[in-house]
């Protein structure tokens, strides 16, 4: 199901923290909207996430805030980098990598549907690497998905060139964190679910 886009809450030019300021809004998701900012100390550009001002007061900004610490714990070059996060005048938020390019669902379309062999082998071989960086650290994603593996691309030595990072860890299970789901509770997004996952939801925490 596609995301209908709302009008964005921060507008072009607002400063956030004191240390942000934003460039233009660049998505928006089920919790968040992303903006390009500027990092005012630097000059860089970074993503700013920030958590809908709707689920300010629900267990969403638990969640939300996640994010930082899954991709703390991991620490690895497959898995986005938060650099910063937090709140400010009501505003939670995050900063991470700003990331040109796509996810794995828009670049599978521009494949009319269908990865070539050898290219698909490589984006598989790179998301288990991360995937497997994260087990190892004892995080569990819980939701991936085509719309959370972004692709982008660089020119090296060998010509074009493409490198995965795995985004939104929102919902993932830290074996160090307290759980913030019962273990009734299926999470996810069904249609990417294992099998007994959706049979036997008692199991999936």
């Amino acid at each position: 199901m596609e995301t209908v886009e709302s009008a964005p809450t921060l507008a072009d030019g607002s400063v956030v923290a004191g240390r942000y300021e934003i460039v233009r809004r660049i998505g928006e998701g089920g919790l968040g909207e992303v903006y390009e900012c500027t990092v005012l100390a630097t000059g860089g550009k970074a993503a700013l996430k920030i958590l809908k001002p709707a689920l300010n007061k629900t267990t969403a900004v638990e969640r939300f805030l996640q994010e930082p610490r899954a991709a703390a714990a991991v620490n690895h070059k497959r898995i986005i980098k938060v650099s910063d996060a937090g709140e400010s005048d009501g505003v939670y938020f995050l900063v991470m990598e700003l990331l040109g390019g796509h996810n794995l669902g828009e670049e599978i379309d521009r494949f009319g549907g269908k990865l070539p062999i050898g290219h698909a082998i490589n984006v598989l071989l790179q998301i288990c690497d991360g995937l497997g960086a994260a087990h190892n650290a004892g995080v569990v994603h819980r939701d991936l998905k085509p719309e959370n593996i972004f692709v982008t691309r660089t020119t090296g030595n060998l010509g074009v060139e493409f490198e995965i990072k795995i985004l939104d860890f929102g919902i993932a299970r830290i074996d160090s964190a307290e759980r913030m789901t019962q273990t009734t509770t299926v999470i996810g997004t069904p249609v990417y679910m294992s099998p007994e996952q959706q049979l036997r939801p008692k199991d999936v925490n």
